[in-house]
């Protein structure tokens, strides 16, 4: 009787091995996968007002630009993953918006929802596939990076080519996160009248996270979501 080859086994064995594989094989925890099918079309209503019931497409991993990606310098690791997912759901067959998942405590559960529709159209009609899907909090944008190739998908306050090599786009954004952190540090030896000023900022700042605090945990404790 002839042996089969190790190499037929694995090809075989391979998708039992490696679980769902989904976002142009980019794995999805099967816990990931439940919240989305289960959960995020009823936290997607919190965000648009109607009667019409969300259709949550394919979630995706959410990156963030690597430290030292964003500080232009040569690195292997461009992006870092932030246990979060990103998923745009549409009403009555138009994108809506999106909704986030993130793991907190070891658990799956809802982070936010949107209704920026623009970044649900471009995630559903121009990230490729096996695009990997990064945020950059501090320009409010958003990108596909596929094979050294990053696509805006949400412009914010980026200023750059809409698609561009990955070393392209590094070079915008050094420059531009430079900027705004130049920005917001006082230069030293000052007379001490930007002070006020800084802590008026950073008052408005805790005020605002404590309001997202409180809005999220009324979204979670909301009718049907405990």
């Amino acid at each position: 009787m002839a042996r089969t080859p190790v190499w037929v086994l694995l090809l075989t064995l391979a998708p039992a091995l490696l679980g769902p594989m989904t976002a142009g094989d980019q794995a999805l925890p099967d816990d990931v996968v439940a919240w989305f099918d289960e959960e995020a079309a009823a936290e997607a209503a919190t965000a648009f007002d109607g009667d019409a019931p969300a259709t949550v497409g394919e979630p995706r991993p959410l990156h963030l630009w690597s430290e030292d990606f964003l500080d232009g310098e040569p690195t292997d690791t461009p992006v870092v993953a932030t246990e979060e997912w990103v998923a745009p759901y549409a009403v009555d067959g138009t994108p809506a918006g999106t909704v986030v998942a993130w793991r907190e405590d070891g658990v799956v559960t809802f982070a936010s929802a949107d209704d920026h529709a623009e970044l649900a159209a471009a995630l559903t009609e121009e990230a490729p596939a096996g695009a990997l899907i990064v945020e950059e909090p501090m320009l409010a944008a958003h990108f596909a990076l596929d094979d050294g190739t990053v696509t805006t998908l949400l412009t914010g306050f980026y200023v750059g080519p809409p698609t561009a090599p990955l070393d392209t786009v590094q070079a915008a954004l050094a420059e531009q996160v430079e900027d705004l952190v130049a920005a917001a540090v006082p230069e030293p030896g000052g007379d001490g009248r930007w002070l006020p000023l800084l802590w008026g900022v950073l008052g408005v700042a805790f005020v605002a996270a404590v309001a997202l605090a409180v809005l999220s945990g009324r979204r979670r404790t909301a009718p049907g979501n405990a």
